[in-house]
This record gives structure tokens, sequence and C-alpha cells, in this order.
């Protein structure tokens, strides 16, 4: 293989003469260019296309023909260059090199030397990656660790190296944001279940608490009437349920007992009017019954829902739960307080009337608190998920770009701090939209369904330029308003 076919497949050139790196960078851009389906390159020469059309020139070619300048390109390849001129215009052979570089950068472009190889380095990275077991990926590892004491240092050295960078970085943003989708979809999931058990809970205690006053009210109008105990009997006094009808028949049987019914009793003796308002409070007690256990349901439901961030250390802590606080709590708190908290939860006691476990009853009345539950939800979704959102939007954002720049073989040094650029800057606005979601969420005219915050979290992300003009726009706006109506006066 000729040194010109070395610098043209990417070989070193820094230790080259001049004319050998024009070459190996001439043939770089032909490959390219020869790759394109739009014809680019011939449309550039008269012998390679009809005579009635007239393609636009980017750049005038070192020679008319197209043929001519393939050969003579081929003879200076494999001979050397000399410094006789010839061809039409009569050039020497390292002016010829030069001038073709010029034109052939001026066709390939926006693509450029640099940006040719190091996306021909990076799809060759990709495409071995994927080929590769892990036996051999750990054998190239360890070779690679052993030749980087003797890799040579060299601008095709450098393609090298950021194109294998670039393609290394790309599979493990790959894999990271296919892991953060996952497990944002799971806490999305987590959020959704947690604010249906939260309206749950909230519609099970409203209906709970209206049924109870309904009950509350009638058992009133029992006992301004004065014959409560003559057509009810209730298990507390300090409660108005749950009760139960008196039977008439048994009680003039002689029987004290109080026997519970399920319908009606028809007895002559009895008030018309107070037997329908007693029968009435025993069916709404039998609906606070029912609402009750909805209302535990719900509960238990919702204290297993943000057991995951009550349980778990550290993320206890950020929804203002400490289990040695509460413990400090239950340790010092008048014994009276917890035997009160007991029977409310209907714990038992024992025999010297002292409640038993009072730092597991004060646990139990903090876990009853609707602020754990919101806490939760509101650090999940205003906090947690629109970060993650915002991190998977700008990986998508970056893996497209590359994408895009890879096909139309644009890929730059810069690529690899712009990757790195996007996605620490789309997780920290993904960090902070919160803070403008009530102006951006809601739209202007007040019509339509609002934006939601992990949506606008995700385009925050996906778009980081934008959002950085809008924060720099804003920030003219609050704190430099005079030199943004001295601007705006200068372009009108």
């Amino acid at each position: 293989m000729s040194k010109g076919e070395t610098e043209a497949r990417g070989g070193d050139l820094s230790g080259q003469p001049d004319w050998q790196r024009l070459v190996g960078y001439i043939f770089v851009l032909l490959n390219h260019l020869q790759r394109q389906s739009d014809n680019r390159l011939q449309a550039q020469f008269d012998d390679t296309h009809l005579p009635e059309v007239r393609p636009v020139r980017l750049a005038t070619p070192p020679c008319a023909s197209y043929a001519d300048f393939q050969t003579r390109l081929t003879r200076i390849r494999e001979t050397g260059v000399s410094a006789t001129p010839s061809g039409k215009p009569e050039i020497d052979d390292l002016t010829f090199l030069r001038w073709s570089k010029d034109f052939l950068s001026a066709v390939a472009a926006p693509a450029t030397v640099e940006s040719i190889s190091i996306t021909r380095e990076y799809m060759r990275a990709r495409a071995e990656r994927a080929t590769r077991s892990w036996r051999d990926r750990w054998q190239a590892l360890h070779a690679q660790a052993c030749a980087q004491k003797a890799k040579a240092n060299g601008s095709d050295e450098r393609f090298r190296n950021t194109g294998h960078w670039l393609a290394r970085q790309l599979i493990w943003l790959e894999r990271c944001t296919v892991l953060l989708t996952i497990v944002t979809v799971m806490l999305s999931a987590h959020a959704m279940v947690g604010r249906l058990i939260i309206d749950r809970e909230e519609g099970a205690l409203k209906k709970f608490q209206e049924i109870a006053k309904s009950a509350d009210d009638d058992y009133r109008s029992l006992l301004q009437l004065g014959k409560a105990p003559l057509f009810v009997a209730i298990d507390r006094p300090d409660h108005s349920c749950p009760a139960h009808l008196v039977d008439w028949a048994a009680g003039s049987a002689g029987s004290d007992d109080i026997m519970t019914v399920s319908d009606k009793l028809p007895s002559s003796v009895v008030d018309g009017s107070s037997a329908e308002k007693a029968w009435n409070l025993v069916a709404k007690c039998r609906g606070v019954q029912w609402a009750l256990m909805q209302l535990v349901t719900e509960n238990i439901r919702l204290k297993s829902w943000d057991s995951l961030f009550v349980e778990m250390f550290p993320l206890n802590r950020l929804i203002g739960w400490d289990d040695a606080m509460i413990d400090e709590v239950g340790a010092v708190v008048n014994d009276k307080f917890c035997r009160s908290i007991a029977r409310s939860y209907q714990e038992r006691f024992d025999d010297y009337g002292k409640s038993r476990g009072c730092a597991e009853l004060i646990r139990l009345l903090a876990r009853d608190s609707g602020s754990v539950a919101s806490s939760v939800l509101a650090c999940v979704t205003t906090s947690i998920l629109p970060c993650l959102y915002a991190f998977i939007g700008a990986a998508a954002a970056s893996m497209m770009a590359i994408r895009r720049r890879t096909d139309a073989a644009l890929l730059s040094y810069t690529d690899r701090g712009r990757v790195k650029f996007n996605v620490i800057l789309g997780f920290v606005f993904g960090a902070v939209i919160g803070l403008f979601a009530g102006n951006l969420s809601v739209p202007t005219d007040g019509t339509g369904n609002a934006l939601g915050l992990a949506a606008l979290a995700l385009l925050t992300g996906y778009n980081v330029p934008a959002v950085s003009d809008f924060l720099d726009d804003l920030s003219t706006r609050l704190f430099r308003p005079q030199e943004r109506a001295g601007t705006g006066a200068r372009v009108v």
C-alpha cells in the first residue's frame, strides 16, 4: 500500500511532507463527495454533464476535465509531485494539490476534512461495538490500555480519539436514557396512582363527614323530642352511631335484651313520626359504617403508597419525616394523650392504665396526616420528575443531533463537549423549571388545558438553547431594562 493510500484511509499525516498531507486530505474529501447522491462534484466539470444542462458552479476546478483531474491525482499519489508545470492551466503538482484541496473543500462544505474523518471514525467505532462480543470487548479494552502508551500524536489520532469517545459516550447515554425512562415511567405511574388515592380518600372522608353529620342531626332531633331511648339504642353515649332499633315486642315480653333489626318493626304503640326518625337514623348509621370502611380502605392504600418515601432514608427527610424525632416525642408525651389516641384507634391497654407503645401511636397519628402524602406527591411531581423528564429530553435532542450531524458528516471536536453541555443544562433547567411553571403552563387566553409540568420539563430539556435565550431575555428585563430599551431603540 502506498503512502497516499495510507493517508487517504486515515493514517497519521502529522509527520509527512506537505504534499503527502495534501494528498491525504484530498482523498478524504474526494471519497466523501463520491458517496453523495447529488453529483455535486461532477457538476463542477465540463465533461460530466449534458451540454444543455448548466449546473451552478460552487468553485472553479484546477482543470476543466473530470477525467484529467482524477488521472493527475492518481499519478501524484503513486509517483510523487513534480515541479514541471503541466495540464490546463499549466501549474506544478504542488500548486495543483493546494488548488484541488481548496476546490474540494468548497464543494464539500459545510463538511470538512476534520468532520469527515471524525464522522468516519465514529461510524467505524459504533459498528465495531455493535458486532463485538463481550469477550472481544474485554480483549479490546486490554489491548487499548497497552497501546495507549505508544500511540502517535497527530491530527488523525485526534480524529480517532474523538470518534471513539463520541461512540463510547453515545452508547452509555443511550443506555442511561433507556434506564431513566423506565424509572421515570414508574415514578410517573406512582405519582398518578398517588393522586388517585388522595382524591379517593378525600372523597371518602367528605362522604363520611356528611353522613355522620346527618346522623347526628337525626339523633339530636330525637333527643329534642325526648323519645330517643324509646326507639334507638346506641353503643356509645358520645356517638350517634352505631344505633339499633329497640324491639318493642321483645321488651313488652319482659326481655331486657336490645335486638338489632334490619326492617321496620310494626307496633301499635309506636309513635309514627318518631319511629320514622329512628329508622332513618339506623339506616344512616349503616351508611356511616360503609363510608368508614371505604375511608379506612383508602387510608391503608395511601399509607402503602407513601411508604416508599417514608421508610427510605434519606428520601423521608425530603418530605419532613424524621423517625428519631417521632420517637423522642413519643417518649415525653403525656400518657393521657396517648390513651386518647389509643381509644380513637381502639388500641388495647395494659392493667396499669398505660397505653401500649406510645411512640407507635404517635407515629400512626403522624402517618394519618394528609400533609405526608401531599408532600410525597409534591416532591415527586415538582422536583424529581421534572429533572428526569428534562434529562430525557436533553438526551433525546443530543442523540438526534449527533445522528443528523453523522448523516451530514459534520461531527467535530466540539461535539464531545456539546453532548455533556446539553445533558447537564437540560438537567439543571428541569430542576428550576418549576419556578416558572405557574406562568408557563397556563394559556394566556385562559382557555384550553394547561401544559403539564412534566411535559414542560421534557420540552425544556429538548430545546436547551431556547430556554437559555428565554432566561437571558428574562434576566435582561429584570436587571438591565435600560440596556434592553437602548438595544431596542438602536434596532428600530
